[in-house]
């Protein structure tokens, strides 16, 4: 049970994981395009495409936290069992 805990653990932190550096990654782009060339800002032309990239990859972030709890818990209840018993 231990095993299956740690998986779904660390499952769920890669996911947690690739949607916060994909957001923040999308988020530093767009800065990084505004602060190089002010006058000529691409990156705006279409407005909506970023903060849905962003938000796409914030919520497949989130879908990680699934796992990551119910780890989380497998985890919790092994350890408790493991002390209750002599």
């Amino acid at each position: 049970m231990r095993l299956i805990a740690y998986c779904l653990l660390l499952v769920g932190v890669a996911i947690m994981g690739w949607g916060l550096q994909t957001a923040f990654g999308e988020l530093i782009t767009l800065y990084n395009d505004l602060t190089n060339d002010v006058m000529n800002a691409t990156s705006l032309d279409d407005e909506s495409a970023v903060p849905d990239r962003m938000l796409r990859a914030a919520l497949f972030g989130a879908v990680g936290f699934v796992p990551f709890v119910v780890g989380l818990i497998l985890l919790l209840k092994a350890k408790l069992a493991r002390r209750r018993t002599p």
